[in-house]
């Protein structure tokens, strides 16, 4: 859940439109909107709405101008900035959109959709410290943040220790996710620290109702490590936990994959014949 004071009546209709519309075409709704602002020419809601539904369907020219429309009725309205910046980063103007994202924030600094946007749109650009800034600011405002914010984050970090950092932050907020949980095992790895990822992937597993995966990577990790017996001991493991699976859920893509990894794991880490 985002924290958007300034904008949470608008934000709600551009976000959701008027009830009815969620199944019909973007040309549909844009008629329907036209129709609306030829009932009410000046009401600013009006174009937003549209501006936002035109950019939808990438028809940038027409959403920016609709948008400064709204502009001119409502000189002070803080979201045609952000909707502009959004227009502008979905075009690829990357800097366009961090100028209108300045704007927006300059009047509404603790916004989290302007301070996400800008994020992105520093990233896409190269400018991954400023990125990375506006990350940590968007983090103190929402109220929810997404595992995904800190793995867009974590790629804007200087360094693989400030990769791990932000993950640990992320794993404080939100408990165990495992998409940062991986994240989490690769930079431990990356940073020489092969005891913890192999400590925090037997917490996975102990915690996990399908804990294959995690035999998969712990296997993985002590291959590279060439400790080949423990490697073999936890791929063998790991074909046990899939058995126990029930047969149709062994048959979906993901626990094929996982199969196949174990057992190419188990092959390349034979026993050794005692003489």
């Amino acid at each position: 859940m985002l924290r958007c004071p300034l904008i949470s009546s608008l934000a709600i209709v551009l976000c959701c439109g008027p009830i009815g519309w969620a199944h019909n075409d973007l040309e549909e709704r844009i008629e329907a909107a036209t129709e609306a602002i030829d009932r009410e020419p000046g009401n600013p809601t009006g174009y937003l709405e549209r501006g936002d539904l035109y950019r939808q369907h990438q028809q940038w020219a027409e959403a920016l101008s609709d948008f400064e429309h709204a502009r001119g009725l409502a000189p002070d309205l803080p979201i045609v900035d952000l909707d502009r910046g959004m227009t502008f980063a979905d075009a690829g103007r990357h800097l366009d959109a961090v100028a209108a994202f300045d704007a927006f924030l300059f009047r509404a600094p603790d916004e989290a959709r302007g301070l996400a946007g800008r994020a992105r749109s520093q990233r896409a650009l190269g400018r991954l410290p400023e990125a990375a800034l506006d990350y940590a600011a968007l983090e103190r405002v929402v109220v929810e943040p997404d595992p995904q914010m800190y793995l867009d984050w974590c790629a804007c970090a200087a360094d693989d220790q400030s990769r791990l950092a932000v993950i640990a932050r992320g794993l404080a907020r939100l408990g165990s996710v495992a998409s940062l949980e991986d994240m989490a095992v690769r930079l431990e790895t990356a940073t020489g620290r092969t005891d913890a990822a192999l400590a925090r992937i037997d917490r996975l597993i102990a915690a996990s109702a399908r804990p294959e995966g995690w035999w998969l990577r712990r296997g993985e990790l002590l291959q590279a490590c060439h400790r080949d017996d423990e490697a073999r001991t936890a791929f063998a493991a790991g074909m046990a936990a899939l058995e126990l699976v029930p047969s149709h859920r062994r048959a979906t893509d993901a626990s094929l994959a996982i199969a196949r990894g174990l057992q190419a794991g188990l092959e390349a880490t034979p026993l050794e014949r005692k003489p």
